[in-house]
């Protein structure tokens, strides 16, 4: 599945020895707004403001191993529910929702086949199984789930 985010701004990481004053405190660092790098300087989060667009891609693998293990701890998640999941936490580190104007999304639709085998590996089979795949199979409408959950309804955002 991919997703384009149609956006007037986003996220970027730039050294703080180029922000003369900058303090970086642990709340910062929890709060993903700094960051060590590999050299040991620090970098932070800026806010960019550009019309571009950002792509993110969730592969199937990725979304039946997260409805697997969630299986495994006894939720009852649909594919859709794994997807707004995985794009909620990647989202968060490159755009915020008042820089989205718009989103597209290609999807493939699920695959069945590929869960079924995920869940038999992990020891889940007969009636677990059929239940996590028919939830994963319900059809969805994901255009619409993840504008809703990703799209600024501001005017101007």
């Amino acid at each position: 599945m991919v997703i384009t985010f149609d956006v007037s701004g986003f996220y970027d990481w730039e050294p703080a020895d180029q922000h003369p004053g900058v303090k970086i405190t642990e709340a910062d660092v929890k709060q993903l707004r700094a960051k060590k790098l590999a050299d040991d300087r620090w970098a932070i989060r800026v806010e960019k403001t550009l019309d571009t667009h950002h792509d993110t891609c969730i592969p199937e693998v990725q979304i039946c191993s997260y409805l697997v293990g969630r299986t495994a701890a006894g939720d009852e998640l649909s594919r859709q529910d794994a997807v707004l999941h995985l794009l909620k936490t990647s989202a968060k580190h490159h755009v915020a929702k008042r820089h989205v104007k718009s989103v597209s999304v290609h999807d493939s639709g699920p695959v069945a086949d590929l869960l079924r085998q995920m869940l038999a590996d992990r020891g889940i089979t007969g009636a677990d199984a059929d239940a996590a795949v028919d939830r994963y199979c319900e059809p969805c409408d994901m255009q619409a789930a993840i504008s809703m959950q990703h799209v600024s309804s501001r005017k101007g955002a």
